[in-house]
């Protein structure tokens, strides 16, 4: 149902979790015969839980996947919007953060 809602109200992306991972990937007619175009879709399903180990998912090769603790920041700004990807790791007391995927949509 929430491709048909997705594909009925010209989504351009959305966010959704199960796997325990950082996953983006385009979909479009060979994956979804109804999407219109371009639809992505961004797991970003960590939230605290253990990650996913590499082995137990199988995944589009042409997405941008990441097995760690992650988050994402979503910029809208008029007609663009921009989506960073942070990994988060921590090294005995400390997080630290980086930079692992951005995506820009102009509209």
């Amino acid at each position: 149902k929430i491709w048909d809602i997705a594909v009925g109200n010209n989504f351009d992306a959305f966010f959704c979790a199960h796997e325990h991972i950082y996953y983006r990937w385009n979909v479009d007619k060979a994956a979804y015969p109804a999407a219109p175009g371009k639809l992505t879709q961004i797991l970003t399903g960590t939230a605290g839980a253990v990650p996913d180990s590499p082995a137990n998912l199988k995944a589009n090769a042409d997405g941008r996947i990441y097995f760690g603790y992650n988050y994402v920041v979503v910029d809208v700004n008029e007609n663009n919007i921009t989506e960073q990807t942070y990994a988060v790791t921590k090294s005995g007391t400390s997080y630290t953060t980086q930079l692992i995927d951005i995506e820009l949509v102009i509209k």
